[in-house]
C-alpha cells in the first residue's frame, strides 16, 4: 500500500458487546463500531489486530467503510436513547435523527437493525398507544386507524394493532361511552347532532346505531 493512500492506522481493536468493537486509531479519538454496518472491511480483518506501536494501515475506501459503519453505530445509539425513554416507531425514530442532520439512508440502516434484534415494533408501538389513547379518548376504529396512519404506523401494523386493540372491548361499547360523554357535555343536542359527532370520531354505521337506540 502506498504511503500516500494511507488514511486510518489502528493501533488496537477491542469487542466490547455482542457486534460491537471499540477502534483505537493512531491519530484520532477511541470510536465504535457494530460489524453488521460493515460493506467492504471484513470484520476478520480488523480483530487480527494486536496491539501494536505501528498499528494497521488502511487506505481511503477501507476508511470510507469504517468510519460509515461508526456513523451508523452512532445513530443506532442515539435511537436506543430514545427508545428506552418511550416506545417509538420507525416513523417517528426517522424524524427525530432527520433533525439531527443524519442521512436517511443511515438511519434507515440503523433502524433496520433495531427492527431485526426486536428493539424496534411498530405493532409493539402501535398496541401501548391505542391502550393509553383510550384512557382519555372514546373513538372508533376508523378514526384510530387514520390516527396511527398519522404516526407512519403501516396498514398491516395499524390492523394487526387494532384487531388486538378490539378483541379486547367492543366498538359498541366505545360507541356508547363517546354517546355519553358528549350527552354529559351539551344534554340538549339533537340526536342528528349527536350521530355526526359519532360518525366523526371513527364509529361505525352499526356502533352508532347501537349506541342511539341503546342495544
Amino acid at each position: 500500500m502506498q504511503a500516500d493512500s494511507i488514511n486510518l492506522i489502528i493501533l488496537r481493536i477491542r469487542q466490547t458487546s455482542n457486534g460491537v468493537y471499540e477502534i483505537t486509531p493512531k491519530s484520532k479519538s477511541v470510536f465504535f463500531l457494530r460489524d453488521e454496518y460493515l460493506s467492504s472491511v471484513s470484520i476478520e480483518s480488523l480483530v487480527c489486530i494486536k496491539d501494536s506501536v505501528e498499528g494497521v494501515s488502511f487506505g481511503e475506501d477501507e476508511t470510507n467503510d469504517i468510519e460509515h459503519a461508526s456513523c451508523v453505530y452512532k445513530i443506532e445509539c442515539e435511537a436506543m436513547r430514545y427508545l428506552c425513554r418511550a416506545e417509538h416507531c420507525r416513523e417517528l425514530l426517522l424524524r427525530k435523527l432527520a433533525k439531527k442532520g443524519y442521512l436517511i439512508e443511515d438511519i434507515e440502516k440503523s433502524l433496520d437493525y433495531l427492527v431485526s434484534v426486536g428493539y424496534l415494533d411498530d405493532v409493539r408501538y402501535a398496541k401501548a398507544w391505542l391502550n393509553t389513547r383510550f384512557i382519555d379518548h372514546a373513538e372508533g376504529r376508523k378514526k384510530l386507524y387514520a390516527e396511527l396512519y398519522q404516526r407512519g404506523i403501516a396498514k398491516d401494523d395499524a390492523k394487526k394493532a387494532l384487531d388486538c386493540f378490539f378483541s379486547e372491548r367492543t366498538e359498541e361499547d366505545i360507541c356508547i361511552r363517546a354517546y355519553n360523554k358528549i350527552l354529559r357535555i351539551n344534554k340538549n343536542l339533537s340526536a342528528e347532532k349527536i350521530k355526526a359527532s359519532l360518525f366523526r370520531l371513527g364509529f361505525s354505521t352499526s356502533s352508532v346505531r347501537y349506541a342511539l337506540n341503546g342495544k
